[in-house]
């Protein structure tokens, strides 16, 4: 049978019981991208950012696509090879071979590569943004090595017309992947940013990712042109690989490049943006937390979150544009979340179950708030220790907010088991985070980790340390005696 109301490309579908398979089986994605239906095993994102590409990978992705047809044929006549997902390693042995031998040709296969570069942006619609470590880098990273490699297969295989059509179809894939990337990124972190006081940063943060992509690019091109036997595979038994960009855009991500030089602008670097994502990440979670939060804990929260902000500058060593931009964002945050918080609060007063503890839903005390958050900051400024301002701040918060606990506000008497508990002594130190920990010893984890991440040259900041499961109503109340 045949579509004659279709054109050949609208009829082309190819299939695969795993077009690719990065050995990880945490999420399966079915995914069907326009005029393919592809099923796919992934972690998390469409975009293999997320690990390596291995040998193994290279293997794998030869064998699904000696298992994928063309509709329009088979809808003509033609027969369909549906290859075992799960080869066993003989047989993938026995496709080694024949590799090693013919090679993997010269044709690019452009449905393959469009689809790796799906789902490289960031969803604009979720309610909370939630970043992974290192995960804006490697999606800038993965993005600009394919490009290099592809780039560099092209003019390796192909000259004169046909090259020039490749490397036309190449940037477009290229700028349209970028352009999702800085989009979702912009939207996300400088809509944040915006939302919180700073203004024209979604266009900042959009060119900043163009240009960071772009000059990344150029860097692993130059490193190609520089050391074009860099992966040691010719003359080697190995030398298939050759022909495959992505394995090749992996060795890449694991070279030293040098980066080209750049006129000075206002932009962010890669660096900057990463830091603003980790910081919009952090915030939107604390505060999508606050409201189960008395004005001591926010008080002192805040307290933490610029105590860590002042170290992050001070010796972490930023760019003056960012060092700008989070002085200003801070302040901006602080101020406008109480702001939602307060309409939050205000809403749900005039709903539902809240209608008989209106009192449990008051306006918040803000200067209950900004009174722990001066004495905290004060003792930091006066000692430059944030672990011994913390402690001062806590012993200070847990004071005041256990004097409230019989004034009817429903959030001190349910943060109470908080304060009361906060500086006892963890029954199980070999879990992290874990529910039976104090406040004191959370905060702590959290702080440390915080320093070594800086170290490592990332930043977590944790500001919201304290789980959960600690904000429950206390059968019985004794108030920290400690001097503040």
């Amino acid at each position: 049978m045949r579509i004659s109301d279709l054109s050949v490309a609208k009829n082309y579908a190819s299939f695969s019981s795993q077009l690719k398979q990065h050995q990880m089986t945490e999420h399966k994605v079915v995914s069907q991208s326009q005029g393919t239906t592809e099923q796919a095993v992934f972690s998390g994102s469409l975009v293999s950012s997320d690990n390596g590409y291995t040998k193994q990978d290279a293997l794998l992705k030869q064998w699904n696509k000696e298992g994928s047809f063309n509709l329009y044929d088979v809808l003509n006549g033609g027969k369909v090879n549906l290859q075992n997902p799960n080869p066993s390693a003989n047989e993938l042995k026995a496709l080694e071979e024949k590799l090693q031998k013919n090679g993997i040709g010269t044709e690019i296969d452009w449905n393959d590569f469009e689809f790796d570069l799906k789902g490289i942006g960031f969803n604009v619609d979720s309610p909370t943004f939630y970043l992974k470590p290192e995960d804006f880098n490697k999606k800038t990273d993965y993005l600009a090595s394919r490009y290099a490699a592809m780039k560099d297969r092209i003019q390796k295989n192909f000259s004169g017309a046909e090259a020039e059509q490749q490397l036309k179809q190449l940037d477009a894939l290229y700028q349209s992947a970028a352009e999702e990337l800085a989009k979702g990124y912009s939207e996300v972190v400088g809509g944040f940013l915006e939302q919180n006081g700073l203004s024209g940063e979604k266009e900042k943060i959009y060119q900043s990712v163009i240009d960071g992509v772009n000059n990344k690019a150029k860097e692993y091109e130059a490193y190609l042109s520089s050391n074009p036997d860099f992966a040691k595979l010719k003359g080697t038994k190995e030398e298939w690989l050759l022909q495959d960009d992505e394995y090749i855009a992996s060795l890449l991500r694991g070279q030293e490049t040098a980066s080209p030089a750049s006129t000075k602008t206002d932009h962010y670097t890669q660096h900057d943006l990463d830091i603003l994502g980790r910081y919009v990440s952090e915030l939107t979670q604390w505060e999508n937390s606050s409201l189960s939060m008395d004005e001591e804990r926010i008080g002192l929260d805040f307290a933490m979150l610029s105590m860590k902000t002042a170290h992050l500058k001070n010796e972490h060593g930023i760019s003056a544009s960012l060092d700008h931009t989070l002085t200003k964002m801070l302040d901006g945050f602080m101020n406008h979340a109480l702001d939602r918080l307060d309409q939050k609060l205000s809403a749900l007063r005039e709903t539902g179950a809240a209608l008989h503890d209106k009192s449990g839903y008051a306006a918040l005390d803000r200067q209950a708030i900004w009174d722990v958050y001066d004495k905290t900051m004060q003792h930091y400024k006066a000692s430059g220790d944030i672990m011994e301002a913390f402690v001062h701040g806590a012993k200070y918060a847990a004071k005041q907010s256990l004097h409230k606990i019989n004034d009817g506000t429903y959030r001190h008497r349910n943060s109470a088991f908080s304060w009361t508990q906060f500086f006892d002594q963890n029954q199980t130190p070999s879990k992290p985070y874990h529910s039976g920990m104090s406040p004191y010893e959370s905060y702590m984890i959290g702080l440390s980790d915080f320093q070594k991440s800086l170290q490592e040259g990332t930043v977590r900041l944790h500001t919201n340390a304290i789980s959960s499961g600690l904000y429950r109503t206390p059968s019985a109340f004794h108030f920290i005696n400690e001097e503040a």
